[in-house]
């Protein structure tokens, strides 16, 4: 739609006076308006606001020079242009659908001037003329009539334009120039800054004064209006300048991050390239330590090969001596005894023999330390070359089988001697335990091992034979290993029997100043101090305890010399399997014998088997049943001990005069959890264990 524009302005026929705002015709009304006014011989200043495609506004300024109002209009219509420039470069749309009272004629003389008007704009209504091309064009519909008159119109005003511009030039009017000079602004780069309409070649009111200052003051209100929409572009512009700096500011700072960030990255990776490097060298020192351990192994093994050899020829050598039957010197004379014990110089013919030796000393109907042997022959019978004597006082079985089965076991059975002990020894099962010097006496064998019956052997140690002095296995109850002192604990010794040494312990015993405290195990271990023979002690390794086995050192290291984790420390000879105690009586030996009661264990309402929890409790069972099953002994007990439906189950058979359960694999989460403490069967139910 057309708006904008003097409202009703029109330029008098003379007399100088500007005709009132008539009323806004209808559009019915245009054609006997245009009758009124007649052809276009005047000038009219119109002002067309038209809106653009995104709703902006554009402003076109049209001036029609009257010869005889020129003064007049252009101080009207330019104080209306300068308000309406300032309403559009504020982005204020107006409504100016009022201003369009101009005549037919006028109008297409109008249309004929926008293509050749000064356009002053804010820079977004740039592209106004590309849109509107009809100051007449109302509510954006044109009759055919109307447009051949505007394009002949504007054929005529250009032609009118040309002759009085020419005629201007000719007779060098410098009131033409003023009139036709652009306005220089930033807005005219794009755009004529004003632009005047031909007038006619006769003026018939005005000098060329007036019409000077017209034009003079046409332009400085078209300069003013360009300094201020220049003002704004500046500010604008300065805004976004600083916008830029800020962001310049920001990229700097940013950059310089990245310049430390890379910094910090170059440093880290030239540590840990040099990290890389020590880690290198690192490594080769450590081949070549492998290196030099390997070569130091090897020469140990070529050494071990050589030693090997001469221990054989030595022991030719001593076989070889032993048949000439040599005299040996007495002993000398000792401190403890006016004389000596003496023993044979020479060997008897079957001297040289290698044996292991164990002792079952049980009342009739009973054999407790005869399974003990059983299951320690069952053991040797896997891993040992030598044969075992058994000192007993049994001639038959609980179930009245012969004891000459027991050579199935490759078992030698030797008669039990009882011996004196000495009076001041506090503990009854000491007295037993003393009987064990008469194998000392069993001279028909240079070596002998002895093992008690309350063990295990997990590993062969026939290696022990090959050692020509002592050795026993240390007295360490509480895993001290070696911190707890250097005593002697005779359930293992390589000894070197002879009667001298027999004699020689038995007299010892009764000498005044004794330390009995020990048992006979200190007095043997005091005798060979004294004779000069000290013995030497077995590792943790080789002897130790049931309840040190988690404590022992396992061969089987990592680089930095710590154990690998797991169950690779068990010994090779275990000296009782462990087990609950407590100030009035105690299960030392839990696993290592026959009687499911005594290894059940009540923990708050459930009652398990701890040999279940005992890797070696499983051992122990297994070599005593396969014995038992190879001498084919039936006794109830241990038939009920080794069925799986007693002791793996918890199923009590019938007349086995034992209790092997219910049992349950595990203890509550809460009893585990709480680590509540739990009490052996026997204890927490004794009318049941007696019976």
């Amino acid at each position: 739609r057309v708006a904008g524009g003097s409202k009703g302005r029109a330029g008098r026929s003379g007399g100088g006076e500007v005709r009132q705002p008539d009323p806004v015709p209808s559009r019915s009304s245009h054609a006997a308006s245009d009758q009124e006014e007649g052809a276009v011989d005047g000038g009219t200043l119109g002002i067309a606001l038209a809106p653009k495609r995104n709703g902006a506004y554009d402003a076109v300024r049209t001036m029609e020079i009257h010869n005889e109002v020129r003064p007049q209009i252009c101080s009207d219509e330019l104080g209306l242009l300068n308000d309406l420039g300032a309403s559009i470069s504020a982005g204020r749309p107006q409504d100016w659908r009022d201003l369009h009272d101009l005549s037919q004629p006028q109008r297409s003389a109008s249309n004929d001037m926008i293509d050749r008007i000064s356009i002053v704009t804010p820079p977004d209504h740039a592209d106004f003329f590309s849109s509107w091309k009809d100051v007449g064009l109302i509510d954006g519909r044109m009759p055919k009539q109307q447009l051949f008159v505007i394009i002949g119109a504007a054929a005529v005003a250009a032609f009118v334009l040309g002759v009085w511009c020419t005629a201007l030039v000719l007779h060098g009017s410098s009131q033409a120039q003023g009139c036709t000079d652009v306005v220089k602004s930033p807005m005219a780069t794009r755009r004529p800054a004003l632009l005047t309409t031909p007038a006619p070649a006769a003026r018939t009111h005005h000098s060329d004064e007036a019409h000077d200052a017209s034009c003079a003051n046409a332009v400085a209100i078209a300069t003013s209006n360009l300094g201020t929409d220049l003002e704004a572009t500046r500010s604008q512009l300065e805004a976004e300048r600083q916008k830029c700096l800020v962001a310049s500011a920001e990229l700097s700072e940013a950059r310089s991050q990245l310049e430390k960030s890379r910094s910090g990255s170059e440093d880290a990776s030239s540590e840990a390239e040099k990290l890389r490097g020590d880690l290198t060298r690192v490594r080769d020192e450590l081949t070549k330590t492998r290196d030099k351990l390997t070569a130091s192994q090897d020469e140990l093994s070529k050494s071990r090969d050589e030693l090997s050899k001469v221990r054989a020829e030595a022991h030719a050598l001593h076989v070889k001596a032993s048949s000439l039957e040599t005299a040996l010197p007495a002993p000398q004379e000792t401190l403890w005894h006016a004389q000596a014990p003496t023993q044979s110089a020479a060997p008897s013919p079957a001297a040289g023999k290698w044996a292991f030796v164990m002792m079952a000393c049980d009342p009739p109907g009973s054999a407790v330390h005869m399974w003990g042997v059983i299951a320690m022959a069952r053991q040797l019978q896997l891993l040992s070359k030598y044969p075992l004597l058994v000192l007993t006082n049994m001639t038959m079985f609980p179930d009245g089988s012969d004891m000459s089965r027991l050579n199935t076991l490759n078992i030698k059975l030797l008669p039990l001697r009882s011996l004196q002990a000495p009076s001041e020894f506090v503990h009854k099962r000491w007295i037993i335990a003393w009987w064990k010097i008469q194998v000392w006496q069993l001279t028909d064998y240079e070596k002998l091992v002895w093992l008690d019956s309350d063990a295990i052997l997990y590993r062969n140690i026939d290696y022990l034979f090959d050692r020509t002095v002592m050795y026993a296995q240390r007295d360490d109850w509480n895993c001290a290993f070696g911190l707890a002192g250097d005593n002697v604990c005779s359930g293992i010794m390589l000894l070197f029997p002879n009667a001298s040494d027999f004699n020689g312990i038995s007299e010892y015993a009764r000498a005044d100043g004794v330390d009995m405290s020990k048992g006979d195990q200190g007095v043997i271990q005091s005798y060979f101090e004294k004779t000069g023979r000290p013995v030497h002690f077995l590792t943790e390794l080789e002897a130790s305890f049931g309840q040190c086995v988690t404590h022992v050192t396992p061969p089987y290291l990592l680089p930095d010399h710590s154990p690998v984790l797991g169950v690779w420390s068990i010994p090779s000879f275990v000296h009782k399997s462990g087990g609950w105690s407590s100030p009035q009586t105690n299960y030392y030996n839990t696993c290592f014998q026959p009687n499911v009661s005594e290894q059940l264990f009540d923990v708050s309402d459930r009652t398990i088997n701890v040999c279940h929890f005992n890797v070696l409790g499983e051992y122990w069972r297994r070599s005593f049943c396969e014995g038992i099953s190879l001498l084919h002994i039936r006794i109830p007990s241990v038939d009920a001990f080794c069925s799986d439906d007693c002791w793996v189950r918890g199923l009590t058979p019938q007349d086995s005069g034992m209790v092997c359960g219910p049992v349950s694999p595990t203890p509550t989460d809460q009893a585990y959890s709480l680590r509540i403490p739990g009490t052996p069967w026997p204890l927490a139910h004794p009318m049941m264990a007696q019976i």
